[in-house]
């Protein structure tokens, strides 16, 4: 099941990175399954995204190729691909796909530390005005606001992940 999941110790001040092939999550990390919920949830995102994108672009063609004529261009599905793509590289797609991601960071958090949700939304919100370039703009309170909007969203797939999850912990190497 993608993505490739990978403990591996990272750059200080990253916890982990993600792909939509492969996630890899720091084992020292301070929540690290909350953390790998994080990375997952984006990598799959970002993977349903692109399977999407394709689908959309190949229509065009499977129209033209079954029904004949020439109504709808195959130009049309390369400019959709590609517009698709343009898309995932602007600060929008950034800012949908990392709310959304660290919002399941809190969700997995609060449900496998124990932590308290609002604190720690307001740790990573803080984080992300700090670290991401899409994030510069916004006060700490709309990334909140952002981010507050997927919890639905977030608790669901840490709810339906949880196993997984903790499966993870039994393949993280331990430090002394």
């Amino acid at each position: 099941m993608l993505p490739i999941f990978k403990w591996e110790k990272l750059l200080p001040n990253y916890n982990g990175y993600n792909t939509p092939i492969f996630a890899k999550v720091d084992p020292n990390a301070k929540y690290p399954l909350a953390v790998a919920a994080q990375e997952i949830a984006e990598a799959r995102r970002k993977l349903k995204w692109i399977v999407l994108i394709f689908l959309v672009s190949i229509v065009p063609a499977l129209y033209v190729t079954i029904f004949g004529g020439s109504n709808i261009p195959y130009i049309t599905g390369p400019i959709l691909f590609f517009a698709g793509f343009g898309y995932m590289l602007s600060p929008m797609f950034e800012r949908y796909l990392e709310t959304y991601g660290h919002e399941v960071e809190v969700a997995a958090a609060a449900e496998i530390y124990d932590v308290d949700p609002m604190e720690y939304r307001l740790e990573e919100a803080e984080t992300m005005q700090e670290y991401y370039k899409g994030f510069k703009d916004m006060s700490v309170e709309d990334i909140e606001y952002e981010m507050l909007g997927n919890w639905d969203d977030a608790e669901s797939w840490v709810n339906n992940n949880l196993k997984y999850l903790r499966s993870l912990d039994e393949t993280r190497p331990k430090t002394g």
